[in-house]
């Protein structure tokens, strides 16, 4: 077997190289010993050019796939690293692969049904689906084999569902891509601008059957909130758009003024009972899916580019991490745009073929409840949301609503946010075990866009993993297990998912830091994206990273925390991180503190930061009131959150503002954006109700 890190050293030097995706990684063992046991790790995401029949000097897996519809001519083939050869792989072991193929669909591991004489077992590990390259490729799969199969529904208020199956959608994705192709050519940019549902299922498959890039964006509400689709329009400078009719009735004239003449609107529903006739295009592993356009949480969006190859390697590791098979079913609330919505929530059923069922997140906000039936209901296994999700259900989930739920189906209850709270997963456990959650269902996990989606998870069926540390060697960038007060509680996210590195590393030395020790997480796999959408020097900064030794590149998230035996411990955000006289402070631990010092203020609705004043570090703290908080009850709140902050983390705000709900600046997916509401707060732009100081 080859050291640790191979597969890893092997991604770097094809993305060095231009190469493409070659091969992920190959590992063979024993090949030429009696009773041997041979095991082959091969990747096919990769385009498949004519090759010279005869030849046994090329990577595993482009040999197999080319050799494939000529099971009578399979030969020995040298399994090869670069220059160097790793073994031969007998044509007996190479021709049992093939009718394994065949059957493989999901699965990732397959016994050879043939066995090579002088070889006791042979096993083939396959670390990509092998039936398909690009995602184009998956739903024309899961179109043939399972037709008539449930891919998505979309539940409405009573939980009642619209389905579609696979077959419908591969036929809709059809008459999307044929009205596309009318207007736009091959890597041309498209924005889908649907509201949760069917509609937009099908408009973004409907984009990649026809060959064009992805821009998924957020509808706006009406023409005044259009400010951040035209940002994203200036910088994709997508040729058409997909909407509904009733978005693009919304918008009007004056969206066509604001994007410009360039961008031409498409009523997808015009389109429901179109012709699904035509093929869809041929896209590479290397082809541009779509563009995630990141949260914005410390910056204006930036679109990630995302390949079929970043997707299907994540997809696959996701799948491996969860144990998702077509017998699972999926309930997913997320805003279907990014990440955790459409990676996690659309492409991660499709991938391992079973059903998902969607609600819109405005529907899960207002009742926290319907979540929790839906999964009920269908009997989901795997469903998640970042922290703040899992805090609403035991907040505003009734004893009556508590009656109706069952919960023994849920075996994978995904968290991910900045950071997760100890407190908040077990106040949830407490709460709805009673109901069946299964003990070890909470999954904690952590990614970002940058890396497609997932870059760490806790084992399937894992306990969660924490550490009390002392507070105050964090502040110093040490965790240090807490022997007094004040401390603060992590949760592990994990170890890195399959085929992912993840190191820490001191940002000003590029050196590695040791275990505990506090530093920028830095990231490197194949589910890395190349970089930015038409920012080449952003990309170079952002994913360019490179240790002091030169090794390298590495995705520098922008995140801190450390390691400890494999498992990653985030503990903050670089940018936000609160500096005063020296010390390090993060805003999530303040911000926890205020939301709890009074009940008449919103859970997870402040926000905490940093302003220089006179060459001095001062602390803000932002708060969104509840409406039932009258405004004669303002004046009490601002002492107890000047209290209330002092006794958790040993700092006293100089400025507290109170807001009305609703004020706090968020993304899509939820997260706090700490740097815009500084920019407000400093324009003096916010609608205050109540202001004081907390310190002298």
């Amino acid at each position: 077997m080859l050291e640790p890190g191979w597969g890893t050293r092997l991604h770097r030097a094809r993305r060095a190289s231009g190469a493409g995706f070659m091969l992920l990684a190959v590992s063979v063992a024993g090949l030429a010993c009696t009773k041997s046991v041979a095991v082959v790790r091969v990747g096919l995401d990769c385009p498949i050019p004519a090759l010279d029949s005869g030849s046994t000097q090329l990577p595993f897996g482009r040999w197999l796939q080319a050799t494939c519809p000529r099971l009578g001519q399979a030969a020995d083939v040298d399994v090869r690293d670069g220059g160097r050869c790793l073994g031969r792989v007998p044509a007996a072991c190479v021709a049992g692969v093939l009718p394994a193929v065949r059957d493989l669909h999901a699965k990732h591991y397959a016994v050879l049904p043939h066995r090579p004489a002088g070889v006791e077992t042979a096993v083939v590990v396959f670390m990509k689906g092998l039936l398909w390259t690009t995602l184009v490729e998956l739903l024309q799969h899961r179109a043939q084999a399972t037709p008539d199969a449930l891919a998505v529904s979309f539940l409405d208020s009573k939980l009642d569902e619209q389905r579609c199956t696979y077959g419908e959608l591969h036929r809709r994705a059809l008459a999307v891509a044929a009205r596309l192709r009318t207007v736009v050519q091959e890597d041309d940019r498209v924005l889908v601008c649907h509201l949760p549902g069917l509609d937009y299922v099908a408009a973004f498959f409907g984009c990649l059957y026809a060959g064009a890039i992805a821009v998924p964006v957020y509808p706006p509400q009406d023409i005044k909130s259009f400010d951040r689709i035209q940002s994203i329009i200036g910088d994709a400078r997508p040729r058409a758009a997909l909407t509904s009719a009733v978005i693009r009735q919304k918008l009007g004239a004056e969206a066509d003024a604001a994007a410009g003449p360039a961008l031409e609107w498409i009523v997808t529903e015009d389109l429901a009972d179109a012709d699904g006739g035509g093929t869809p295009a041929r896209r590479r592993p290397e082809s541009i899916a779509f563009l995630q356009y990141t949260s914005g949480s410390t910056a204006e969006p930036k679109g990630v580019v995302l390949s079929h190859g970043n997707l299907l390697d994540n997809l696959r590791a996701i799948a491996k991490n969860f144990r998702s098979h077509p017998r699972s079913v999926g309930c997913i609330w997320l805003p279907p745009y990014h990440d955790m919505g459409l990676i996690g929530g659309i492409l991660q059923p499709l991938y391992a073929g079973f059903p998902v069922h969607l609600m819109s997140p405005i529907a899960f906000v207002l009742r926290p409840g319907k979540w929790l039936e839906a999964i009920t209901r269908f009997r989901a296994t795997i469903s998640g949301g970042p922290n703040f999700a899992f805090d609403l259900c035991v907040q505003r989930i009734k004893p009556e609503e508590m009656a109706r739920l069952d919960l023994r189906s849920w075996e994978v209850a995904f968290c991910g946010a900045e950071p997760i709270r100890a407190a908040t997963l077990e106040a949830f456990r407490a709460k709805f075990e009673p109901v069946g959650l299964p003990a070890h269902a909470l999954h904690p996990c952590y990614g970002l866009a940058e890396a497609t989606l997932m870059v760490t998870a806790s084992g399937y069926s894992a306990p969660i993993v924490t550490r009390k540390v002392d507070a105050d060697s964090l502040a110093m960038n040490v965790a240090r297990p807490a022997t007094q007060r004040p401390s603060r509680l992590l949760v592990g996210c994990g170890a890195a998912i399959d085929g992912t590195e993840v190191r820490v590393v001191n940002p000003q030395t590029r050196a590695l830091c040791a275990e505990g020790e506090i530093g920028e997480i830095w990231v490197a796999g194949p589910g890395v994206a190349p970089g930015y959408w038409g920012r080449p020097e952003e990309s170079d900064e952002t994913f360019g990273g490179r240790l002091a030794s030169g090794e390298g590149p590495y995705l520098r998230t922008g995140d801190l925390g450390y390691l400890e035996h494999g498992e990653l411990f985030v503990t903050g955000r670089g940018k936000d991180v609160i500096i005063v006289k020296g010390r390090n402070y993060y805003p999530q631990d303040i911000e926890h503190s205020v939301s709890q010092s009074h009940p008449g203020l919103r859970v997870d609705g402040a926000v905490a930061f940093s302003v220089d004043r006179d060459d001095e570090e001062l602390l803000v703290v932002i708060a969104e009131v509840e409406q039932k908080l009258v405004t004669s009850d303002l004046g009490q709140v601002i002492p107890l959150i000047a209290q209330a902050v002092l006794a958790a983390c040993e700092i006293a705000p100089h400025d507290i503002v109170l807001v009305p709900k609703g004020s706090v600046a968020r993304t899509s997916s939820g997260k706090l954006r700490r740097q815009l509401m500084k920019q407000r707060y400093l324009a003096r732009e916010l609608e205050v109700l109540y202001r004081g100081r907390g310190s002298p």
